[in-house]
């Protein structure tokens, strides 16, 4: 959730920026587009190093990252430096996403996968909720505003942070008892797939919403509303999928699915 509303706090603003500076629709796209494109590339770098010794350290640092190019890109209106932020945002994301399945790998939150992923799938969409909500409330202009909640929630997350690793090393984290058998092509078919899907939905996601509501004359406050609505259908769905999924359907322990294969899927 800390990540996530992060990232969209920071991107958010830059969207709304660039939609009021006139920035054509198919040049907009790119700060969408290029924030995946990062995190893939961080991500297959982060797997070949990352180890769960590291984790703590390497997400800590992924969040740091991304509230450090965020705050670069609230000292200018340049849509270079805009499209230069998503993809260190990306970057910054992708060592974060990979180092967290690390330290939640001997996590026993639920019984069930579903029940695991649905409030992981929660906690991601509240992010993706309050960091368009919280860009309008504040305003585009009140910069220090933004920054300070954005290095607030680093600051909460390093305490987190710091919890998450005495448990992955606690005696009674358990040990991973199955593992999820991939080849080098279907990794790489993963991988490939994935990025493309990611860049298509963020690139048409951040022209259709900033861009119409600018269009139609509505308030930053307005726009980041419909934001925020849109975003609550994540937490929304991912508790239904939970409840409405198929009765005996033999899902597996959260944590007897191994982290060092599906790693290098992405």
């Amino acid at each position: 959730m800390v990540a996530t509303l992060i990232t969209l706090l920071f991107t958010w603003r830059m969207l709304i920026e660039s939609a009021r500076m006139g920035v054509p629709p198919r040049t907009l796209m790119w700060i969408g587009a290029l924030n995946p494109l990062g995190h893939a590339l961080s991500a297959w770098v982060a797997g070949r190093w990352v180890t769960p010794a590291r984790a703590a350290l390497a997400s800590t640092g992924g969040v740091v990252l991304i509230a450090c190019a965020g705050t670069v890109s609230l000292s200018t209106n340049s849509f270079v430096v805009f499209m230069a932020v998503s993809l260190t945002l990306g970057l910054g994301a992708g060592h974060f996403y990979l180092s967290l399945q690390l330290l939640a790998g001997h996590a026993r939150p639920f019984r069930t996968l579903a029940w695991t992923l649905a409030f992981v799938l929660l906690g991601m969409g509240i992010g993706e909720m309050l960091g368009p909500f919280l860009c309008g409330a504040l305003g585009t202009d009140s910069v220090r505003a933004i920054a300070a909640v954005a290095w607030g929630g680093v600051c909460l997350y390093g305490i987190l942070a710091g919890s998450m690793r005495t448990l992955a090393n606690s005696p009674s984290a358990g040990n991973t008892t199955h593992e999820i058998g991939s080849t080098p092509a279907l990794r790489r078919m993963a991988r490939i797939c994935t990025t493309i899907a990611m860049m298509l939905l963020a690139g048409t996601m951040s022209v259709l919403w900033p861009g119409l509501g600018v269009a139609r004359g509505l308030t930053d406050v307005e726009i980041s509303r419909g934001a925020a609505l849109v975003g609550a259908m994540m937490p929304i769905g991912a508790l239904l999928w939970a409840v409405l999924r198929p009765a005996g359907s033999g899902m597996l322990w959260a944590t007897e699915i191994s982290k060092t294969k599906t790693i290098y899927c992405f």
